[in-house]
């Protein structure tokens, strides 16, 4: 009887047990959508290869339509990237992929002289689109010889619209760590105040991911493993004790 009710209490505990891996297991993955604008040719896809993959390719042509792309951080955090055209012939499509987005990056090259009408016209955009969207201004190409920075001019368009001001290369690297701390730590506070099925998910803008990490996936084998042997040892042992009984009895009579 007492046996019955052991093997019982084993079970019962391996059950609990797995049902609590498995609730553990799958933890929600929180993404953010990032989206990049800015005129065909300032280096917005270089900034992103930069960004997701630690260097840049040669000859990258100029982006017609959409490119995807998404990096994962800590803590189950995912930026999803849509890196959009430039190309005026695509606006409609470019405005499109705007939607939704919790994170503009305007990209402007800023050896051009129409950094200011650039910035206002994505701006235009950002505002009738995606108003509730974080804004972030990059300056790219900043290690070009020879040229006027407009250092002035845009820092003024990004104190006039309120955003964050990143200088950077692509190329060389220049800034690139506080550019990519920015968006992880704006990405942060945006899931931090918002719920998860609001945010997205990962490489989708489907609500929900879920994953099983390797280390719990692990710990339920070990566990699952550790009760069998220790199921084992208690067989064995009951065994042995009812056969000590058996030679025992004789003498007792």
């Amino acid at each position: 009887m007492k046996f019955k009710k052991f093997i019982a209490l084993i079970c019962a505990f391996s059950f609990v047990f797995s049902n609590l891996i498995n609730v553990s297991a799958h933890k929600a993955v929180k993404a953010v959508k990032v989206t990049l604008l800015g005129d065909s040719g300032v280096g917005k896809t270089a900034l992103l290869q930069k960004v997701v993959n630690g260097k840049v390719e040669e000859n990258i042509s100029s982006t017609e339509g959409i490119n995807f792309m998404h990096k994962e951080c800590d803590n189950n955090l995912y930026l999803n990237f849509w890196d959009t055209s430039g190309n005026e012939s695509l606006l409609s499509t470019t405005k499109t992929h705007c939607r939704n987005a919790n994170i503009v990056v305007i990209a402007v090259n800023r050896t051009r002289t129409s950094i200011e009408e650039s910035v206002d016209a994505w701006m235009k955009i950002v505002e009738t689109i995606c108003p509730d969207a974080k804004r972030i201004l990059v300056a790219t190409k900043i290690d070009a010889e020879g040229t006027d920075d407009n250092s002035a001019l845009i820092e003024k368009k990004a104190t006039e619209h309120h955003m964050e001001l990143y200088r950077v290369s692509a190329t060389s690297g220049a800034g690139m760590e506080d550019f990519e701390n920015a968006l992880i730590r704006a990405a942060t506070e945006i899931v931090a105040a918002r719920n998860v099925a609001e945010v997205g998910t990962a490489k989708t803008t489907v609500t929900t991911k879920t994953r099983t990490p390797t280390p719990l996936l692990v710990a339920g084998i070990v566990t699952g493993i550790t009760a069998a042997v220790g199921l084992i040892a208690t067989m064995v042992h009951l065994a042995k004790s009812r056969l000590s009984a058996n030679r025992l009895q004789p003498k007792l009579t």
